[in-house]
C-alpha cells in the first residue's frame, strides 16, 4: 500500500485550538456544528478533541435511489448486521468482481440497519487510506485522535482502536480492501464484541472465513436488471423496448454497474435500448462505443465490453487472452508471455497487437509493454481458472520468473521492470505451497544474489517474501534458512520503522542460529539487535550487542562482520557525543570493507564520517567523505544510502552558507526517501521547511 493520504487529520479542541499533525500548516475556523462534530473542510479532517465529546457517527456515502434488488443478500445481511447478539458474527466480507456492487450493497445495508449500532457507523475507503490511516481514523472518530497520533506503527493504532471499540456496537465498513497485503489485513479487524466489521473485497483474506461470512456477491438476477432499467429509463409498455431492455440485462451480463451507466447513456442520448443495443453488436471497439471511462476511481466506472469483446475473438486470440491474467498489473512484455507460454515471441506480440486495437490490452507506460487494466485482469484469471487453465499458467509463469531472478539478479534494471511478475510469482508459490519457488525467490532477490529488493528500497515488498519465506522454510523443516528469513525480516520491519517488531524477529533469529551453532549468523543477529536498540535511543544497551558481535566475528575470522561492528560501535559512541573515538571505529572499518571488496560496508563507513566531520566542524572533510560515499551508492544502486548521503551534503552546504545547494541536495534526497517509502523522508521536509523560515534551525537526526 502507498503511505499517501489525501487529508490532514487534526482534531479542533473546545479552546478552539487545533491539535494534531505538526506538518499542518493553516488553522481550520469550523463554521457550524459543534465541538467534537467529525468534520471534513477541503482536505482537512477535523476529529472530535475527547471521547466523551465525540458525536455518534454515521459516516456514509449517499445511498442510490436507484437501488434495486439484491433481496436475497439483504436478507442474509440482515441478519449478520445485528450488534451484540449471540447469533451475529463480528466479521462480514462482501467478496465479487468490480463492478458488481459489493460498496452499493454494503452502503444500502448500513443506511437501513445502521441505527441499530448505538455507536454508530464508520466508513473507511481502503483505496484512499493505508492501513495506520485507516485504523487512525477509527480511532479518531471516537475521540482518540491525539492518542492515536502518538502511535507510528500499524500494530500499536490496532490496539488503540479495540480499545476505543471495546464495549461498544459500531459498525464498521471497510471499502476496497483488495489492496490491503495479507499479512496486514487482520489488523484492521477490531475482533471486539458488539461490534461488526463489513469489508467489501475483488480479493479473498483467509480471516473473512476463519472469523466470518463471506458472501459472493453475483450479477443481478434477470428480473432485478430489468427493474433497475426501469426504474432509471422508465415503465415501458411497447413490447420491442421490453424485448430490447431483456437482450441488454443479457448481453451486459447483469452486471450492475454496466447496466447502469448502459441505462443513463440511453437516457442522456435519446436513444431506445434497442437502437443501443445495435451499436453494441456493430461496433468495432466496444470500449469506445459504450464510452465507459477507467477512471481514477475504479468504483465509479467499469469495463463493460470485454466479455462481448471476448467473444468477437479467434479462439487463439482467446487463449491468450486467457493467458495474460496470470502476469501482474504492473505489466509484462511480449518476450515474458511468449516464455512464460512456450511459444514464439513474434506471434505473441502479433497476437497482443490485436488485443491492444480491441482495447483489451493496452500499452504500458514503459515502451514495449503492455498491462491489463485491473478489471480485464479479473475477467483474463476467471476464464482460465473455468478453462482448467490457471493453476498451469501460474506454475510456468513461477518457473519462468524463478529463472528470471537467477539470471538477472544483479541487474536491477531488469528486475525493477518485471517486480509485480516477482512478487506475484512468489505469492502464488506460497498459495500453492511450491515452497522451493519462494526461497529462491528469497536467494535471487535478497540475500545471495545482487540484494536488490533492500539495495533499490523495496522494504514491503520485501517484509512480504521474507514472510513466505519464513511460512516455507518451517514447512520443509530448514532450521538454518528460517533463522536468515528471520534475521533479514527484521532489518526490513527495522527499516520501515517498526522497531520492537525487528527485535522479536532478530531474537528468534538469534535463538536458532545458537541452537544449531552457526556463528557466523549468531554475530550478524547481535550486531542487528544492536542497530534496532540504537534506533530507539538505548545506546548503552545497544553498544552491549554490538561488543558481543565484534568478539563472535574476530573469533571466526569474519571480516565483514568484524568492519560491521567496528561501523556500529562507531555509530553508538557517536549517538553518545564521543565523536572522535566514532572516527577510530570508521576508519578501522573502512580499512576492512576496503581490503575485502564490500563496496556497501565501504560507502556506508564513509558516510558517517561525513557526519561525524561535519559535527566537529570540519566541514570541507565531510563533503569529501559524502561525495565518496554518495558515488559508491549510486554505483552499487543503494537507494537509502545515496538519500543519506544527499542529505548529509545538504547539511555541509547549508553549514558552509550555501542554502541553495543544501535546498537542491535535499530535494534529491526527499524525491529517493519518498520513492522507497524512508520515515527519514519528514526529517528532510522539516529542513526545507527550516530554510524557508527566518533563524530557522536544521539539524542531524
Amino acid at each position: 500500500m502507498s503511505d499517501e493520504h489525501p487529508t490532514s487529520e487534526v482534531t479542533v479542541t473546545g479552546d478552539g485550538n487545533v491539535v494534531g499533525d505538526g506538518s499542518l500548516a493553516q488553522v481550520v475556523k469550523v463554521e457550524g456544528g459543534s465541538i467534537g462534530d467529525v468534520v471534513q473542510i477541503g482536505q482537512v479532517v477535523i476529529y472530535p478533541p475527547s471521547p466523551k465529546e465525540a458525536p455518534r457517527p454515521f459516516q456514509l456515502p449517499l445511498d442510490l435511489p436507484t437501488f434495486t434488488g439484491r433481496d436475497a443478500y439483504l436478507l442474509e445481511l440482515d441478519g449478520l448486521l445485528q450488534p451484540g447478539t449471540g447469533q451475529t458474527v463480528s466479521l462480514v466480507g462482501l467478496r465479487g468482481t468490480a463492478g458488481v456492487g459489493k460498496s452499493v450493497l454494503a452502503v444500502h445495508a448500513a443506511h437501513s440497519w445502521g441505527d441499530r449500532f448505538r455507536d454508530g457507523v464508520v466508513w473507511v475507503d481502503l483505496r484512499q487510506r493505508d492501513v495506520a490511516s485507516a485504523l487512525r481514523h477509527v480511532a479518531s472518530t471516537y475521540g482518540y485522535s491525539e492518542q492515536a497520533a502518538q502511535i507510528l506503527d500499524a500494530e500499536g493504532l490496532a490496539a488503540l482502536v479495540r480499545s476505543a471499540l471495546r464495549g461498544r456496537e459500531a459498525l464498521i465498513i471497510l471499502d476496497n480492501a483488495e489492496r490491503v497485503a495479507a499479512e496486514e489485513f487482520p489488523l484492521l479487524i477490531p475482533g471486539v464484541q458488539g461490534c461488526v466489521t463489513v469489508v467489501t473485497s475483488r480479493r479473498s483474506f483467509t480471516e473473512l472465513k476463519r472469523y466470518g461470512r463471506v458472501l459472493a456477491v453475483g450479477e443481478m438476477k434477470q428480473e432485478e436488471a430489468e427493474a433497475l432499467l426501469t426504474r432509471i429509463l422508465g415503465k415501458t409498455m411497447d413490447k420491442e423496448e421490453e424485448a430490447a431492455r431483456s437482450a441488454l440485462v443479457e448481453r451486459l451480463g447483469g452486471l450492475p454497474l454496466a447496466l447502469d451507466i448502459a441505462a443513463r447513456l440511453i437516457a442522456e442520448r435519446g436513444w431506445s435500448s434497442a437502437e443501443y443495443l445495435d451499436r453494441l453488436e456493430g461496433a468495432a471497439s466496444l470500449v469506445a462505443e459504450l464510452a465507459l471511462p477507467l477512471a481514477d476511481r475504479p468504483e465509479d466506472s467499469v469495463a463493460l465490453a470485454f466479455a462481448l469483446s471476448y467473444e468477437a475473438l479467434k479462439e487463439d486470440q482467446q487463449r491468450l487472452f486467457r493467458a495474460l491474467g496470470v502476469m501482474a498489473e504492473g505489466g509484462f512484455a511480449p518476450s515474458a508471455v511468449a516464455e512464460v507460454l512456450g511459444e514464439e515471441s513474434s506471434q505473441v506480440e502479433r497476437e497482443i497487437g490485436d488485443l491492444e486495437a480491441l482495447s483489451l490490452v493496452r500499452l504500458g507506460a514503459v515502451q514495449g509493454r503492455y498491462e491489463l487494466h485491473p478489471l480485464l485482469a479479473d475477467y483474463s484469471q476467471t476464464l482460465a481458472r473455468e478453462a482448467g487453465e490457471w493453476e498451469s499458467l501460474c506454475n510456468a509463469h513461477l518457473l519462468y520468473y524463478v529463472g528470471y531472478a537467477e539470471r538477472y539478479t544483479d541487474d536491477h534494471g531488469a528486475l525493477e521492470a518485471e517486480l509485480g511478475n516477482l512478487m506475484a510469482a512468489g505469492e502464488w508459490s506460497r498459495e500453492s505451497a511450491e515452497n522451493a519457488g519462494v526461497q529462491a525467490l528469497t536467494q535471487w532477490l535478497y540475500v545471495e544474489g545482487g540484494e536488490f529488493l533492500d539495495l533499490r528500497g523495496h522494504v514491503r515488498e520485501a517484509v512480504r517474501l521474507l514472510g513466505w519465506a519464513v511460512e516455507a522454510t518451517r514447512t520443509v523443516g530448514d532450521r538454518r534458512g528460517e533463522g536468515n528469513a528471520l534475521g533479514n525480516l527484521g532489518v526490513a520491519y527495522a527499516d520501515l520503522g517498526e522497531v520492537r517488531r525487528a527485535i522479536e524477529y532478530h531474537e528468534q533469529a538469534l535463538a536458532i542460529a545458537r541452537e544449531i551453532g552457526d556463528r557466523r549468523r549468531e554475530g550478524r543477529h547481535l550486531g542487528n539487535l544492536g542497530n534496532a536498540y540504537n534506533r530507539l535511543g538505548e545506546v548503552r544497551r545497544a553498544i552491549e550487542y554490538y561488543e558481543q558481535a565484534l568478539a563472535v566475528a574476530r573469533e571466526i575470522g569474519d571480516r565483514r562482520g568484524e568492519g560491521a561492528g567496528l561501523c556500529n560501535l562507531g555509530l553508538a559512541y557517536a549517538a553518545l557525543g564521543e565523536v572522535r573515538r566514532a572516527i577510530e571505529y570508521y576508519e578501522q572499518a573502512l580499512v576492512i570493507f576496503r581490503e575485502i571488496g564490500d563496496r556497501r560496508g565501504e560507502g556506508t563507513a564513509l558516510g558517517a564520517l561525513g557526519v561525524a566531520y561535519n559535527r566537529l566542524g570540519e566541514v570541507r572533510r565531510a563533503i569529501e567523505s559524502y561525495e565518496q560515499a554518495l558515488a559508491i551508492d549510486r554505483r552499487i544502486g543503494y537507494r537509502r544510502g545515496e538519500g543519506n548521503a544527499l542529505g548529509g551534503l545538504g547539511l555541509a552546504y547549508k553549514d558552509l552558507g550555501d542554502l541553495a545547494q543544501a535546498r537542491e541536495l535535499w530535494e534529491q534526497a526527499l524525491r529517493i526517501y519518498e520513492h522507497i517509502e524512508d520515515p527519514r523522508a519528514e526529517l528532510v521536509r522539516d529542513w526545507l521547511d527550516a530554510l524557508e523560515e527566518d533563524g530557522g534551525e536544521v539539524g542531524a537526526e
